[in-house]
């Protein structure tokens, strides 16, 4: 048996014969009532054919290749993977609450893949998993070249309306008959209020695309990526405003790479990633903002732990040395097209010098040599199930001062929503920390991520940022790390 975290993908056929059936067994267990759905969506992410609804209302797809069982708040459905019509792409598990309540009050909520009784696939998640959630995607069941797997585990505030909202879908108002003249008789018991009927939504004249969970029209393409390099050393720098947003420009500029600036004589070949001699470090500049607050990670600390925005929690040593840091970021990719994002860091080393790891220009640093952090490959396809990682070689503390962690998506429209990346923060004797992208921006490519900082050289405190910027330079302005940046690509 195979246990799914959420964000984990998989090809099924790794795991079950996908040309027999298998079944999938939804149980949530809390003080409400919960429903649980499958739908089945075509290659566009559209609920376009309302019999692929599967529920308590509706037990079976037209030639029975989605059957639906339920028992109280557990729901099984058997599923047949060669039956489906060629059209139906996808199919989306969900589970919505039913009245008052949120996901974050229930007491678990799993899913198992079984097949001839045996468990091949399971997720087990709990209330500290979810928030304000009335409605989530418990799994998707996909095709890319092959039948695949997502544990998506992540859902809608507004209930079962806006995720089916999100497909095409919508739920149909209740029907009222009209009643014949009534004849003398007993007073009736009042009637049972009307089920809710899932349907496809009414066709109209020229419907607009829904951004939400479809695959993002074909864009020109991409400009340049940045790549950054080490800053221009300057007498007095004017102070940089920090966490602005930046305005409008009236063309974006090239997306910028960094490389070494250029020398002031007469133009020569640019050095590759090279950086001035560093400079004494300038003395801080006072602030008048009050602390944010710092969560330290006591022994009862929970072995994993969600953050939120603006808060900080300390990675501390527990030993002579604070381990292999480990930073990993997985994405959901859509059934067809892919979101390529990259897993990025600027970073400032102690003894002043200013630098990034990207896979632009193959900047993959080091993680026994300066500066000790190293980027483990570039996935492109998004193919690689673990997503992509950058290494911190905790060994080396002392000569690290802090690290800005983002990521930008490199080719596409700024699907943020539909990719729901998620990073965790895995360092030893700590728990493991959890950054949701769960913000999002409709434009904006760059999303820094977290921020790493040095305590005293006993550990980094980890700060949720979650901000999002037009360009590599604007957010290099606004956390103040003054590099130069120039056009590039991969």
């Amino acid at each position: 048996m195979t246990n799914m975290v959420r964000g984990y993908r998989s090809k099924l056929e790794d795991h079950i014969d996908i040309n027999r059936p298998f079944r999938v067994e939804i149980d949530t267990q809390g003080n409400a009532v919960y429903d649980s759905c499958c739908f089945g969506v075509d290659q566009n992410d559209r609920l376009s054919d309302d019999r692929y609804m599967v529920f308590y209302n509706q037990t079976a797809s037209p030639q029975q290749e989605i059957r639906y069982e339920g028992r109280g708040n557990a729901a099984n459905y058997t599923v047949s993977l060669k039956s489906l019509p060629q059209n139906i792409v996808k199919l989306v598990f969900t589970v919505s609450i039913d009245g008052n309540g949120i996901m974050n009050s229930i007491r678990s909520h799993t899913v198992r893949i079984v097949q001839d009784d045996n468990i091949a696939l399971q997720l087990e998640l709990h209330g500290i998993d979810f928030r304000s959630e009335k409605a989530i995607i418990s799994v998707e069941i996909y095709m890319k070249s092959v039948w695949r797997i997502c544990a998506t585990a992540s859902g809608f505030n507004g209930g079962l309306g806006d995720l089916l909202e999100s497909f095409g879908g919508e739920i149909a108002e209740p029907q009222h008959p009209t009643a014949p003249n009534p004849a003398p008789a007993p007073k009736p018991e009042p009637a049972p209020a009307p089920v809710p009927q899932f349907t496809a939504p009414k066709p109209e004249p020229a419907p607009a695309p829904v951004p939400q969970f479809t695959a993002p029209k074909p864009e020109p393409a991409p400009a340049p990526v940045p790549q950054f390099t080490a800053p221009k050393p300057e007498p007095a720098p004017a102070p940089v405003p920090q966490f602005t947003a930046p305005k409008p420009e009236p063309a974006p500029a090239p997306v910028p790479q960094f490389t070494a600036p250029k020398p002031e004589s007469a133009p020569a070949p640019v050095p590759q990633f090279t950086a001035p001699k560093p400079e004494p470090a300038p003395a801080p500049v006072p602030q008048f903002t009050a602390p944010k607050p710092v969560r330290s990670a006591p022994a009862e600390m929970p072995v994993r732990v969600e953050l939120r925005k603006g808060e900080k929690i300390n990675l501390a040593k527990k030993g002579i040395s604070l381990g292999e840091i480990v930073i990993n970021l997985n994405w959901n990719q859509p059934a067809y097209g892919s979101i390529d994002l990259d897993l990025e860091c600027l970073y400032e080393l102690s003894n002043g010098k200013k630098f990034g790891v990207q896979a632009l220009g193959g900047n993959f640093g080091s993680f026994n040599a300066p500066p000790f952090i190293k980027l483990d490959g570039d996935d492109r396809s998004g193919s690689n199930e673990e997503g992509e990682n950058l290494r911190i070689n905790g060994a080396h503390i002392s000569e690290i001062r802090r690290i800005l962690v983002f990521t930008s998506i490199y080719e596409g429209a700024a699907n943020w929503e539909q990719a729901r990346g998620v990073v965790t923060v895995k360092c030893p004797g700590n728990p493991e920390l959890v950054v949701r992208l769960d913000s999002f921006h409709p434009r904006h490519k760059i999303c820094a991520i977290a921020l790493l900082e040095n305590q005293n050289n006993q550990g980094f405190s980890v700060e949720k940022l979650v901000d999002y910027f037009e360009s590599k330079p604007k957010m290099d302005q606004a956390y103040n790390w003054g590099l130069r940046w120039k056009a590039g690509t991969k």
